[in-house]
């Protein structure tokens, strides 16, 4: 065989086997909100009753449990009886907030019956709360204490331990 057709017969049994994809291009990386330790971002809210909620009206009052999420999360509604359970068993000293993205009043007030939810829906509709916590995926829950420093973050619903320290 000529070296030609050598040549010629590896590079198409070189192309014969399995291609193996080229590595993917790595993206952006993930949205990363305040971590525990730092202190909670300034925001300026409106319940579904009116009444203003800041980070400033619980600082050094009470401890905040935010639950970041909509009315129409199959998952954040799993999840009302469990966050119930926290504000009926921990209530004198940590406040649950519902902290609900381009929500109405009337839907707030509707859902929080609905799902027997006792704690205060604070309506987000401009997604403030998206832009300060960046949350991944709902509900997402934020421990702050009173002083106003992070305890928790995440998907989950902080341990009895955590809820304890951040009433302290």
């Amino acid at each position: 065989m000529s070296r030609a057709a050598w040549l010629l017969a590896a590079v198409i049994l070189a192309g014969c086997g399995r291609r193996v994809p080229p590595p993917p291009k790595p993206g952006p990386p993930p949205p990363i909100g305040p971590e525990t330790g730092q202190t909670a971002p300034g925001f300026s809210l409106i319940d579904s009753k009116g009444v203003p909620y800041s980070e400033a009206s619980f600082v050094g009052r009470k401890a905040q449990l935010l639950v970041i999420g909509t009315t129409s999360c199959p998952m954040c509604q799993a999840k009302i009886v469990d966050i119930e359970a926290v504000r009926l068993k921990r209530g004198d000293s940590v406040e649950v907030a519902a902290m609900l993205l381009s929500e109405t009043a009337a839907k707030a007030d509707k859902y929080a019956a609905d799902f027997h939810a006792g704690f205060r829906m604070v309506l987000d509709p401009q997604n403030l709360t998206m832009s300060l916590f960046k949350p991944g995926h709902y509900p997402y829950f934020v421990l702050v204490d009173k002083r106003g420093v992070i305890r928790y973050t995440g998907n989950d619903l902080p341990d009895d331990a955590l809820l304890e320290q951040a009433a302290r």
